[in-house]
């Protein structure tokens, strides 16, 4: 077993335990979590009366074959193709996001999957470095957007499109420094223009 198995928001217990069941781990929402929320990408939502899985698989079936016989049906298997290889290369956390080589009932744990791109991955570490070597950007850009609408206090907008681009410019140009992103957001002209909304104290009006 790994010594600590841990770095980054990916393996962070809290990330982990949040995108889990209550009792199991959940490749679906981790994969989906990660495509969404860290790489910006837009899904879309699920069919109506999906069913639910349970929180423990039938005998005979590890949590990850559950999950493959979920996302074996033919009107959720396009998107389950997307979100299931990042989900399955994080099963060696448990649902508490405790490092395992084996799930609750005893079974081996099998982290391998293979990704959209039809890059073969054996472990959290290959993820990992997929997303570092081949996803960088897409998780810049993405963290740019969440960083500004957070400065902004307002959901991004088409308009500052211009902006996100120009930050990612100057980002690439800085090995990707996080000061810079920083900076560039201050100096921008919405973050610079930001007006407080009229605070009325009905107490002064009486």
């Amino acid at each position: 077993m790994r010594k600590y198995a841990r770095g980054g928001i990916l393996t962070l217990g809290a990330t982990l335990a949040k995108q889990s069941g209550a009792s199991r781990t959940s490749p679906i929402l981790r994969g989906n979590w990660l495509c969404e929320v860290v790489l910006g990408e837009k899904l879309p939502k699920p069919p109506k009366n999906v069913p639910v899985l349970a929180e423990e698989p039938p005998e005979g079936f590890t949590e990850r074959q559950l999950t493959e016989r979920h996302s074996s049906d033919p009107a959720c298997s396009k998107c389950h193709q997307r979100i299931d290889p990042y989900g399955f290369a994080m099963e060696n956390y448990d649902a508490i996001g405790r490092y395992r080589v084996r799930d609750a009932a005893g079974n081996p744990i099998d982290a391998s999957s293979r990704l959209p791109t039809g890059e073969a991955i054996r472990s959290f570490d290959d993820l990992r470095s997929h997303l570092e070597t081949h996803r960088k950007e897409d998780f810049v850009r993405q963290f740019n957007r969440k960083l500004l609408g957070y400065a902004l206090g307002r959901s991004v907008q088409l308009s500052d499109e211009p902006i996100l681009k120009e930050i990612l410019l100057r980002q690439s140009e800085n090995s990707f420094s996080i000061q810079e992103t920083v900076c560039q957001i201050v100096l921008s002209k919405p973050f610079r223009q930001i007006r407080g909304k009229d605070f009325r104290d009905p107490a002064l009006e009486q």
